[in-house]
């Protein structure tokens, strides 16, 4: 994929996309590929089993089994103070242990309470709910995401079933620094080389994938529509996508129209090596003779 530049004012596009087939194809194709570049480098998701490290908090959901003795099972949910209701003890404190830690206090508490001689206690967490980071945008399944461990925005996007056809080569990440929020722009090239800030999500991060750049060409071409608009794309390159000129077709007469911020659309005269910007529309006119 290309990268993103940063420099270009207009990342949002929120017309309807409709994309040509062989489009449809590089986007399934760009989903595919990133998944088996997850698969292949063994980066834990974000949903996966927890790590030793993690520490539990509020609002996770943990489920309790003690082997041989099903009476002392439960799922139950971490509440504000930090504590679970538990069977027969009633109030025990969770919250900022490690799992191992919550078992061995539970192991603890039940033989201080003289419930069980050798309590063996199994802790899992089944949603994570203290630490989580939101995905919107051009993802399958946008919405809120548990973190159990150290995660990248790749392992985030996959959790979210990848890209889908019209989404950008850059995603948008907001997270707060120093008590404001702060946006960074990250390319795919940047995320798969992993030296882009913000590789690694954070709690309560939020995650944009836009909608991609586009242009429109139409005219004395062989295929004229919608295309997905590369960086530093130039009227020769946007040509050579639409499959190059019909016969009648000129390289001298070739217009662009691109809307204004006044709202208006103008019409510019384009040269070949003429850099095309979101949303423009190319005409290409044929031969007078």
């Amino acid at each position: 994929m290309n990268s993103f530049n940063q420099s270009n004012p207009s990342h949002f596009n929120l017309m309807p996309i409709f994309l040509h087939p062989g489009q449809k194809a590089i986007g399934l194709a760009m989903t595919v590929l990133l998944g088996l570049m997850l698969l292949a480098s063994g980066i834990v998701s974000a949903q996966q089993t927890a790590p030793e490290s993690y520490r539990l908090g509020i609002g996770d959901q943990i489920s309790v089994n003690v082997a041989g003795s099903p009476e002392f099972d439960t799922t139950t949910r971490i509440r504000e103070d930090g504590a679970i209701g538990y069977p027969y003890l009633g109030a025990v404190q969770m919250g900022g242990l490690t799992l191992e830690e919550a078992e061995n206090r539970l192991e603890r508490e039940l033989l201080a309470a003289k419930l069980l001689r050798a309590p063996q206690v199994t802790v899992t967490v089944e949603q994570y709910l203290s630490r989580q980071v939101t995905v919107l945008g051009q993802v399958k399944n946008p919405k809120r995401y548990g973190l159990s461990g150290p995660s990248t925005l790749l392992d985030l996007i996959a959790e979210a079933g990848g890209l889908l056809d019209d989404g950008a080569d850059y995603v948008i990440l907001i997270r707060r620094e120093n008590g404001q929020p702060k946006r960074h722009l990250l390319t795919m090239d940047a995320l798969t080389a992993g030296d882009a800030v913000g590789t690694r999500v954070q709690a309560d991060d939020v995650v944009i994938v836009p909608r991609m750049n586009v242009f429109y060409i139409e005219g004395a071409v062989q295929k004229s529509g919608m295309y997905r608009l590369e960086e530093n794309m130039t009227v020769m390159q946007a040509i050579a996508v639409g499959g190059g000129l019909s016969p009648r077709g000129s390289y001298r007469r070739i217009e662009i129209k691109r809307h204004k911020s006044n709202g208006q659309i103008a019409t510019l005269d384009a040269e070949l090596d003429d850099i095309l910007k979101p949303g423009d529309l190319l005409h290409v006119k044929e031969r007078i003779f």
